[in-house]
């Protein structure tokens, strides 16, 4: 599991690193780096982009390295503590690939102002944050009936 796990972020760092080219390209022809010329979007671009690069530190520093210290356990029988954080950076990770997805797809997101798409994805990534935290916690309830059953 640890290697496919580390096959997967070695790919997914590379189509990181191609996203962050591609886009600093586009934004160079667009606008020669000049913020005046940036749209709303392209921020709301480069605050997605650089929550994906520092969460993929995350899963370089903290997760994988977790995964590796509980390798002999199964995945929901990580200890809470080491499983929140893990489940925290799952959907940052998820819920930005989305953004960054839905803002270069969508022609409707071009025309929003800063604020409008700082509170729309905002809400999306705390509620999404949410729903991680609680399955995290959800998954973890039988554990500790199990263990208070048994003591």
């Amino acid at each position: 599991m640890l290697a496919d796990a580390l096959q997967s972020h070695h790919m997914i760092i590379t189509a990181l690193l191609g996203l962050w080219v591609t886009g600093l390209t586009l934004i160079y022809l667009r606008t020669g780096f000049d913020l005046g010329e940036f749209a709303p979007k392209v921020f709301m671009k480069l605050v997605v982009v650089s929550l994906l690069s520092v969460n993929a530190v995350v899963i370089s520093t903290y997760v994988l390295p977790v995964m590796d210290r509980f390798k002999d356990r199964p995945l929901l029988a990580i200890p809470l503590a080491y499983k929140l954080p893990m489940a925290v950076s799952a959907a940052s990770s998820i819920l930005c690939w989305f953004s960054a997805l839905a803002l270069g797809s969508m022609a409707f997101f071009k025309t929003q102002t800063w604020d409008s798409l700082a509170s729309a994805f905002g809400f999306v990534y705390f509620v999404g944050l949410l729903v991680a935290i609680s399955i995290a916690l959800w998954v973890h309830v039988p554990e500790l009936k199990d263990h208070a059953e048994s003591a």
